[in-house]
């Protein structure tokens, strides 16, 4: 009898393995689930010892994208298997052995490590290496005591690795999910006309911002086909690869409290040049510049490598940089101030302006409300290149100086003069002016319809003529002549400094051709290539808002022209 009573009172007394102690617990009712699919419930009622850190059922509901749902299904066992192995240690750790030390890692049954805690007498953490670092959970009740281990019930689940769970439950890699997608199938064409499958199928993580077909046959005619050809892949390649972020973005990415400013944010793409990203009112969209966005119609569309987002429209790396002037000025305040100006989106080397002693090219992107962005790159050759971790991006509110009262004033919003009103804020162009006046030239090279590059002859220019030559020309009855002298100045296109090669023959608006070299950094034009013929630009790159002035030190005279003394 004494036997059978100590025996009955065995039975009741005895602690109840891990599975039962969950089983036990409906906080853990989602636990218990998972860990019937994953078939580990052998696994966790064995001899152990085990320490388990059983994520409550909420904190099961709050893993993104309905990772819960994927990881229940039956093709994402070894998944789940894994996740789940990441919450076992093979060995006994109550909350007194925690350590003090939290970089010293212990091993889990899925061979990923974990570090525990002690944080205060009452507060005890478990932290996981993750995509984003270091995941750590909270125990909210521990030492929950078992017959073959120990249970601490956390508030979070701790994923294995440095893949987000999304991604690892993925069923494809970027290639493949665009495969699987018909209205992707134009993609994929130029993907592997780009040969750019092996990229996108290695391992990652990307974001990819995919064209639909709709998209790609909006293009202008015949642009698809002919970007399709084997001549132009580099051309193609540039343009998928500015659809295509070196790292993982989801839509959550791009808005508050994530977003660099309020909901806006601007990354660099694989092939290197910005791309604005803005989610308003939740409603994600991507473009070149914030005034061409394109929409993003399916959001969050996860593979093993990466992200997918599919856009109604191509995005094309051109449209980055604009038309629009932007003012610069260094120092921001004090007397000896510098003003030059660069185009919006366009890559420029500040190096070679000599206000500056910066040794690094620059990208100004403005907005509309006249706040920017400056990128300044590791490379300094004017090329805008180097890998984005070498890039220090900045942002300005309007008025605002970028590095005190000695650094740089950006204005995206400046009243850029036409080039008659440029000419007449320059002290040293103003025979020139009254020239254009006599020549009644005011109006043409005032329009806003033609952009014109013209070579300005300073005052002095002017006065080294034979004597009396100036005077005569700004007589009314020999107009025709001055016409034809100022209009050899003339080109009908905008060409600044930066498009010159070393020599090219130009056509002038006067009809006849100019010479233009350029070597060691001096531009030189001329009737002719003889020395004597040929002009230095003293201060080039002059931006008007219809066009360009060079300021030269000589008055050019067309081939054969008479020269009225």
């Amino acid at each position: 009898m004494k036997v059978l009573f100590a025996t009955v009172l065995g039975l009741v007394s005895a602690a109840p393995n891990i599975v039962e102690l969950a089983k036990s617990v409906d906080d853990l009712s989602t636990l218990v689930t998972a860990v019937v699919a994953g078939n580990l419930a052998d696994t966790l009622s064995g001899s152990g010892p085990f320490t388990v850190f059983a994520p409550t059922n909420e904190a099961f509901a709050a893993l993104s994208y309905d990772s819960l749902a994927g990881l229940l299904k039956p093709e994402n066992k070894d998944v789940l298997v894994d996740v789940l192995k990441n919450h076992v240690l093979s060995e006994q750790v109550l909350l007194k052995d925690f350590d003090i030390d939290p970089t010293r890692n212990r091993k889990t049954l899925s061979g990923d490590g974990l570090s525990l805690a002690s944080i205060s007498s009452s507060q005890y953490r478990v932290c996981a290496v993750s995509n984003y670092g270091l995941a750590c959970r909270y125990v909210t009740s521990g030492d929950n005591l078992a017959s073959n281990g120990v249970v601490h019930i956390i508030d979070g689940v701790l994923v294995p690795g440095t893949t987000p769970l999304p991604n690892m439950l993925a069923p494809a890699n970027i290639v493949g999910l665009a495969k699987s997608v018909g209205d992707l199938s134009t993609l994929v064409t130029a993907i592997v006309a780009g040969g750019l499958v092996d990229t996108l199928s290695s391992p990652g993580l990307f974001t990819v911002f995919a064209p639909t077909n709709a998209a790609f046959a909006a293009l202008p005619a015949g642009t698809l086909a002919s970007l399709l050809k084997p001549e132009n892949k580099a051309e193609l390649v540039d343009i998928l690869t500015y659809h295509v972020l070196p790292q993982q973005y989801d839509s959550s990415n791009f808005q508050p409290p994530y977003a660099t400013i309020g909901n806006f944010d601007l990354v660099n793409t694989v092939e290197g040049k910005p791309l604005h990203i803005v989610s308003p009112g939740g409603q994600l969209m991507v473009g070149a510049n914030s005034e061409t966005l394109k929409t993003v119609t399916s959001k969050d569309n996860f593979a093993t490598n990466g992200i997918v987002h599919v856009i109604d429209q191509v995005l094309l790396p051109s449209a980055v940089a604009s038309s629009n002037s932007i003012k610069l000025t260094s120092p921001c305040k004090g007397e000896e101030k510098g003003s030059f100006n660069v185009k919006d989106g366009v890559c420029y080397q500040l190096s070679k302006v000599p206000e500056s002693k910066e040794t690094s090219d620059q990208r100004i992107i403005c907005e509309p409300n006249g706040d920017a962005y400056i990128i300044r790159y590791g490379s300094k050759d004017g090329t805008c290149t180097l890998p984005s971790f070498y890039n220090a991006f900045f942002y300005l509110k309007k008025d605002q100086c970028l590095g005190g009262a000695s650094g740089i004033k950006v204005d995206c919003n400046p009243a850029i003069p036409n080039i008659v009103e440029l000419a007449e804020s320059v002290g040293d162009l103003s025979t020139l002016v009254a020239a254009l006046v006599a020549g009644d030239l005011v109006d043409t090279l005032s329009s806003a319809s033609q952009k014109f590059t013209v070579f300005a002859p300073t005052n002095e220019a002017f006065k080294a003529l034979p004597a009396g030559t100036l005077d005569n020309l700004m007589k009314p009855e020999n107009k025709k002549e001055l016409v034809d002298i100022l209009t050899y100045h003339v080109l009908a296109q905008e060409v600044l400094s930066t498009d010159l090669q070393p020599f090219q023959a130009v056509t002038t608006v006067e009809g006849k051709p100019l010479q233009v070299t350029k070597f060691g950094g001096v531009i030189r034009v001329g009737p002719s290539l003889l020395s004597k013929d040929l002009s230095n630009v003293t201060s080039a790159d002059n931006l008007a808002s219809n066009g360009v002035v060079h300021i030269i030190n000589g008055v050019l005279i067309p081939p054969t022209a008479a020269i009225v003394v």
